[in-house]
């Protein structure tokens, strides 16, 4: 049986009595008032507000609205107040508020969450910090792999990267930092040579940085040796079964010339044949469709490049003004 107007005026003349059987006849209406919103033959379009006005006794359509939309809201929760059992309407109001914020995530701004997943922020990682340093802040985002800004879930995805991407930076500047703080030391301590020690000392470097270099290009030579070497093979492998496909296709090429092919297949066209013959010419025009490719043009080949040396490509890339 569906829900009437009048089902719904005798429930709510119920719902007078206080204490939880007040709440009980309170979800009674909202469930009969949920059917009537959704019932377009009980409540035409432009009847709610005024229907609702009379059925509970308001003087405004808004303030009918709030009320039913809190008998409503009574109904939807009614097993969770079954357990409460709260004594008034506000009572449960109260409850169906707690319970809802408790389902959703709390959120928070960014770096808070940050600062909550962490415990607490890195030195020169201060909430201010990260909101004012744009430089921190696309370092952090660059390893996220997503822009960081605006609230965020507490404990969620986001927080975790956030506050890992912070930790691994805080080690990072920390490690340049240092290494800035050993290089000012070291030059330093060079300038307050003599003229001839620091002059040796300078030469030494030179002599170790061009040691350092040539063993940096053997070791580079030696590992991409091997692998330009397997690369080339692979290339003539591929070239060769590219030679292969183009001879098998110019094999089929020059079969037919285009004329000839679009008289043939004008012929087989399905809308010039007979009804009862059609599905079996249109299956021959499907088919002769397919030997297009015999009077396609001939595909451009392509050459294989040549091989380089570790320092032919260091030549050619410092001619491009790459270091």
């Amino acid at each position: 049986m569906s829900a009437t107007w009048e089902q719904a005026r005798e429930e709510w003349s119920k719902a007078t009595q206080m204490g939880w059987q007040s709440i009980q006849e309170f979800a009674i209406v909202g469930r009969i008032l949920i059917e009537l919103k959704e019932d377009k033959e009980q409540t035409p379009h432009g009847t709610w507000g005024p229907k609702l006005a009379t059925l509970l006794n308001m003087e405004t359509r808004a303030a009918a609205n709030t009320l039913a939309s809190r008998l409503m809201r009574i109904a939807k929760h009614m097993p969770m107040l079954e357990l409460k059992k709260p004594q008034n309407m506000n009572s449960a109001l109260a409850l169906i508020k707690k319970e809802t914020q408790m389902d959703k995530p709390k959120m928070v701004g960014w770096t808070k969450a940050a600062e909550i997943e962490l415990g607490s922020l890195p030195a020169g990682f201060s909430r201010n910090t990260l909101a004012q340093d744009q430089k921190k802040k696309d370092d952090i985002s660059a390893m996220c792999g997503f822009p960081v800004g605006g609230r965020i879930e507490i404990g969620g995805e986001k927080a975790k990267a956030i506050a890992k991407a912070i930790e691994t930076l805080a080690c990072r500047y920390d490690s340049e930092k240092a290494i800035a703080e050993r290089a000012a030391e070291a030059a330093a301590a060079a300038e307050s040579l003599p003229k001839t020690a620091k002059e040796k000392l300078e030469a030494a470097a030179r002599k170790m940085e061009r040691e350092l270099a040539a063993r940096f290009d053997t070791e580079v030579e030696a590992r991409v040796s091997p692998l330009r070497e397997k690369l080339q093979r692979e290339y003539v492998t591929q070239a060769e079964e590219t030679e292969r496909l183009r001879q098998v296709r110019a094999g089929i090429r020059g079969m037919l010339t285009r004329d000839e092919f679009n008289l043939i297949r004008t012929c087989l066209h399905p809308d010039k044949q007979p009804e009862d013959k059609r599905d079996r010419y249109n299956r021959a025009f499907e088919i002769f469709n397919r030997l297009e490719t015999a009077v396609n043009d001939k595909p451009a080949t392509r050459t294989a490049p040549a091989g380089q040396s570790f320092a032919d490509m260091k030549k050619a890339a410092s001619a491009r003004g790459i270091h």
